[in-house]
């Protein structure tokens, strides 16, 4: 059955003007609509689509490590001249990387009524070794980092600084030669931690916690070492989404002094979404605190564009260029370059900083040998999706430096020069697998797809009222002409002309009617005989 102009007329503009402001407030609520839509999935439960990936983390992680070998390091003890050790600089060779993959598992998870979970997690590493260069065996000079800690943790003690050197003299040495694998995992025994160990009811000011030592021995599948979290969820608020709110159920901790302390941040394995975000804190139980770190830019990782967060110079400030950072100098004078962590490492003198003394101060790497920084390789940065805050790529690294230095009635350490020895350095790498990426590229499609099929379904209501109104012209068009052909063929004959009617009812003109008339030519007529 085919519609009347007016029925077509009144459906073209009735579709229109219901499809036209449809569209347009659903696509101006699209986003917001769609935000809600990933909260749902985003959002931190047992039963959320972030859950699983969150609590076993599926992307792919390596941690490199590079130690540094100390090639000249047995000139450095007491039988070599004060003035001989003031003119030579500590040399190093860089060892590794020594690749392990590293595993994050959450356990013991306590649901909290405040939109947080308290967990523990576990790390394990396996080395990888076609992925390093060189093997767990291999031998490394470094500095005696057990002799160090007890003189340094005895420097304010007169009485046990000469009761630690006694002990010094009979098994320390400056610097200890191990294999990778025992300074990294494995651990290695000590007789000076033995014999601390049977003096710990006298040495109350010396307190070291581990039976062996290397710098991540006693983590491997621990549930315990890296501490109690506890982190928005994110189901009230999706900007607070992996935010930490406690650690060891503080939320300030006592290892810094003042803001430095404040537990803020994320562990980086899940965020909340920082599209909108210029600094992104990282907190890490390994330096008992946070890093801040800054937006610089785009990178585009199999197709999904991130958000480039880079660490600066302005973390290991000393307080000079930024004031906010002088509450972690406490106990040290040091130059910028350098963050004291010692109270987090059981009052051991390490301290932290870019690997090989990137972006410190010239004093650094002017007082030993070997090192070389670069950005490309030494930079900390983090890539994360800024829709929905997964993260891309991870390249977290950082060195750990010991200092040494004379401290008084230590007979070991009388005569060495004042420096930051570098021990070794590590970077966390993780990239989005691609087995993932799919579905983040899918999920992020969905928004744009929302929204350009709510802004196609407004164009369709102005295209309803574009045709509706083509119509309603050309019937108006129609009407005028219409009006016109009736108007010319009711309009009556000249004058002069009859019409007769005939037997078929046509009006004709008569025979004699049909010559013209002098009336009509407008002429008098002429004489016969051409007179006027």
């Amino acid at each position: 059955m085919t519609l009347s102009v007016y029925a077509q007329r009144a459906w073209l503009f009735g579709c229109g003007l219901v499809l036209f402001p449809l569209g347009v407030a659903l696509a101006g609520c699209w986003a917001l609509i769609f935000s809600k839509i990933l909260a749902t999935q985003l959002g931190l439960t047992p039963h959320s689509t972030s859950y699983d990936m969150w609590k076993e983390t599926p992307v792919p992680m390596y941690m490199e490590f590079y130690l540094f070998n100390w090639t000249n390091g047995y000139i450095f003890n007491s039988s070599t001249e004060k003035a001989t050790l003031a003119r030579t600089k500590p040399h190093f060779e860089q060892l590794g990387p020594y690749v392990f993959r590293e595993h994050h598992v959450r356990v013991n998870l306590t649901w909290n009524n405040n939109a947080t979970v308290t967990f523990r997690q576990i790390r394990t590493w396996k080395f990888v070794p076609e992925r390093s260069n060189g093997t767990l065996s291999d031998n490394v000079t470094t500095i005696n980092t057990i002799a160090l800690a007890a003189s340094y943790m005895a420097r304010d003690k007169p009485m046990l600084r000469i009761f630690i050197s006694g002990i010094l003299e009979g098994l320390g040495s400056v610097v200890v030669t191990k294999t990778s694998g025992q300074l990294l995992l494995e651990g290695y025994e000590d007789p000076i931690l033995d014999t601390l160990k049977n003096f710990r009811s006298l040495l109350k000011n010396i307190n070291i916690p581990f039976t062996k030592f290397g710098w991540f021995a006693e983590r491997n599948n621990s549930a315990s070492y890296d501490g109690l979290f506890n982190m928005y969820t994110g189901t009230d608020d999706l900007s607070k989404l992996g935010m930490m709110y406690s650690w060891n159920y503080e939320h300030q901790s006592h290892y810094y002094e003042e803001s430095c302390g404040l537990v803020r941040g994320t562990t980086g394995e899940i965020c909340a979404p920082v599209k909108d975000m210029a600094t992104l804190d990282l907190f890490s139980s390994d330096i008992c605190g946070s890093v801040t770190l800054k937006k610089v830019g785009e990178l585009e990782m199999m197709g999904i564009t991130g958000n480039k967060f880079e660490a600066d110079a302005s973390i290991f400030d000393n307080g000079t260029l930024y004031p906010s950072q002088a509450c972690y100098t406490t106990g040290e004078s040091v130059y910028s370059g350098v963050m004291n962590i010692s109270t987090c490492k059981w009052g051991a003198p390490a301290f932290i900083s870019y690997p090989h003394f990137y972006l410190a101060d010239s004093s650094y790497l002017d007082a030993v040998e070997g090192l070389s920084p670069s950005g490309k390789d030494h930079s900390f940065y983090f890539v994360v999706e800024p829709e929905m805050g997964v993260p891309l790529q991870v390249r977290a690294r950082m060195q750990i430096n010991i200092l040494l230095q004379s401290i008084p009635d230590i007979t070991l350490l009388k005569n060495v020069p004042r420096v930051f020895i570098p021990c070794m350095w590590f970077s966390q790498n993780a990239d989005l697998d691609q087995s993932l990426a799919p579905t983040v590229k899918n999920t992020l499609l969905a928004k744009w797809v929302g929204s350009a099929t709510l802004f196609g379904l407004s164009a369709l209501g102005v295209l309803f009222l574009i045709i509706g109104l083509i119509i309603t012209v050309r019937e108006n068009w129609r009407d005028e002409d219409t009006d016109t052909l009736v108007n010319t063929d009711s309009t009556p004959p000249a004058s002069g002309v009859k019409n007769s009617p005939q037997s078929d009812g046509s009006p004709l003109m008569s025979r004699q009617d049909s010559s013209p008339r002098s009336s009509d030519l407008g002429t008098e007529p002429r004489a016969r005989d051409g007179t006027s």
